[in-house]
């Protein structure tokens, strides 16, 4: 609450689950929007309390229990890097609280299996701290030996709590970042070089930073089949790419660039798969330029291998990327 310059407001149903690891500096009784009776919210001023208690009692077959945050809606590179990870470490029979945002399309391409466990937060911003409460009670619930965060505002508040819990936390670097969000983390794991030499120049220690390139689990026998299936000849040169329809993936080049290809009579052919706010542009410059039967954009797809399986070649056009999941698609 920032006019009353207070630190933070909880509901009265939310004090009762924690007040007895917080202490409340003042409370008031307002009338919420939506709501004819007053409720009385709690101004806490401090969190407190021991460290957690001994997972003695509690063993699943490695015995490790990670905590995995991602508070992200979309799916771009980092939400399928977040599944891969998570899909990876089930494999391996670790024990995961998987925690997403209400709406989040990474959710449906979970491993449905015992030892991962799913759950939602709701949070506006990296200024919502009902969310982090939120997280601090599932989080602590859960007992977790290590939290791996993934973008700033889960790294934001996964590092409170687990300054908080005494559990160490990991965040995945998946950009040249915004360094304030990360200085409560345990380790940070940068993807590429580059990534590496930005966090160093922010003042972060070598010993804090591991860089793990990024990974693609890939079926074997299913990559077999792709390879041992006859290519289909098409009549033209076929192009594919896909991703979200944003500014800074460059598909507007990409798409200018086949088309000035097709005006001069190159018989080449553009597909490209995804959604996004630039969607509408694309449209109109590919209806435009009468080659809409050549150039043609298709809704997101789950099976990338089979849209790109047929391709002569693959394309990534952005104009800014640290290291595109999907080129890993495209060499497996």
């Amino acid at each position: 609450n920032k006019e009353a310059e207070t630190r933070l407001l909880i509901s009265e149903e939310a004090f009762k689950e924690i007040e007895d690891r917080a202490e409340v500096e003042d409370f008031v009784r307002v009338k919420l929007k939506g709501s004819s009776q007053r409720s009385t919210l709690y101004e806490i001023s401090k969190l407190k309390g021991k460290s957690l208690e001994s997972k003695d009692d509690k063993i699943f077959e490695s015995g490790i229990f990670w905590n995995k945050v991602m508070l992200s809606k979309d799916l771009g590179g980092a939400e399928k890097s977040y599944i891969e990870i998570v899909n990876s470490l089930a494999d391996n029979d670790l024990k995961i609280l998987a925690i997403g945002v209400g709406g989040g399309k990474a959710e449906q391409y979970l491993y449905t299996r015992r030892n991962i466990s799913i759950d939602t937060v709701f949070c506006l911003n990296s200024y919502d701290f009902l969310a982090v409460i939120q997280l601090l009670l599932k989080i602590k619930a859960f007992r977790p030996d290590l939290i791996h965060c993934h973008l700033a505002r889960a790294t934001k508040f996964g590092g409170l709590i687990g300054k908080f819990l005494s559990v160490p936390v990991i965040s995945k670097t998946h950009n040249l970042v915004n360094p304030k969000y990360y200085r409560n983390t345990t380790r940070i794991v940068v993807t590429t070089e580059a990534q590496l030499v930005h966090m160093l120049s922010h003042g972060f220690e070598r010993e804090q930073l591991v860089k793990i390139p990024n990974f693609l689990g890939v079926d074997s026998e299913i990559t077999e089949q792709f390879k041992a299936q006859n290519k289909i000849k098409h009549d033209d040169f076929m192009i594919k790419t896909l991703g979200r329809f944003v500014k800074k993936k460059g598909f507007d080049n990409l798409v200018n660039a086949v088309i000035d290809l097709r005006d001069r009579g190159v018989r080449v052919s553009l597909h490209i798969a995804g959604s996004g706010p630039e969607e509408a542009s694309l449209l109109k410059s590919i209806n435009g330029s009468g080659h809409s039967g050549e150039i043609q954009l298709h809704r997101w797809v789950d099976d990338v291998s089979g849209f790109l399986s047929d391709a002569d070649l693959f394309v990534l056009p952005s104009l800014d990327e640290p290291f595109g999941l999907v080129i890993l698609d495209a060499m497996s």
